[in-house]
C-alpha cells in the first residue's frame, strides 16, 4: 500500500495546505506545504500500514533531533497521524539552503569545499551519533549546505530514516541503494553509526 497521494491544495493534518509532491519513495511521500502564517514546511507521509512502529519511531527520533545544536538538522515541527488519510506524518521547516544535490547541479564543488562538507557533515552526526541516533538515510538531496567557505551543513530526515529500520518499516527505495550501507540493502548486521559512515564516505 503506497503513501497517500494528495493534489495541490489538500490539508494535510488540519493546517498544512499541500502545494506539491516534492519525491515518492516506496512507501514515503514527501509534499512541499505552506502552514500558518505563510510558513513553508515539508510534510512527509507514510503508507498507512506501516502502522504504529513507524510512528513510534519518528517520536523517539524527535526527542532526540530536538536537543541537537541548533541549525544542524531541520526543525521538526510536528509528529503525528493525519486524519484524512490514517498516515504518519513528520512535518519539518524547509531550509533555505540548497541541498548538496541541488548544489553541485549548479556549481561543481573545488577540493577544499569539498574537504570542508565533509568535515561539517562529521560535525553535524556526532551528536546525533553520540545520543544513540544514526541517521541511516544520508544522501545529497538530505544534506543542505551553506555558501563557501564556510559550507555549513544542515541534515534532513532523520525521523523517516529511523523508521525504515523499525519492524514493519519503509522499504528501501531503488533510488537510495548507491548511498546505503550493505547492511542497509542486504541484511545481515545491525544499522547503526557504521552504517552511517559508510554512507558519508
Amino acid at each position: 500500500m503506497p503513501a497517500p497521494e494528495l493534489a495541490a491544495g489538500h490539508i494535510v493534518g488540519g493546517r498544512y495546505t499541500v502545494v506539491g509532491l516534492m519525491g515518492r519513495g516506496a512507501r514515503v511521500a514527501t509534499y512541499e506545504a505552506v502552514g500558518a502564517p505563510s510558513r513553508q514546511v515539508v510534510v512527509k507521509l507514510y503508507d498507512p500500514a506501516l502502522g504504529p512502529p513507524t510512528l513510534a519511531t519518528l517520536r523517539a527520533a524527535e526527542a532526540v533531533t530536538r536537543d541537537l545544536p541548533r541549525g544542524s538538522t531541520l526543525e521538526v515541527l510536528e509528529v503525528g497521524v493525519d486524519g484524512g488519510s490514517g498516515a504518519a506524518m513528520l512535518v519539518t521547516e524547509r531550509s533555505a539552503k540548497p541541498s548538496l544535490a541541488h548544489l553541485v547541479q549548479l556549481c561543481p564543488l573545488s577540493p577544499i569545499e569539498a574537504a570542508t562538507l565533509a568535515r561539517n557533515l562529521a560535525r553535524a552526526l556526532a551528536p546525533a551519533h553520540e545520543r544513540g541516533l544514526p541517521h541511516l538515510g544520508l544522501k545529497p538531496t538530505n544534506l543542505f549546505v551553506g555558501p563557501a567557505p564556510a559550507c555549513d551543513v544542515q541534515l534532513a530526515d532523520f525521523g523517516s530514516t529511523v523508521a525504515r529500520a523499525a519492524p514493519g518499516g519503509a522499504a528501501v527505495d531503488p533510488v537510495d541503494v548507491r548511498w546505503l550501507a550493505p547492511e542497509q540493502v542486504f541484511g545481515g548486521a545491525a544499522l547503526g553509526v557504521a552504517s552511517d559512515v559508510f554512507s558519508a564516505a
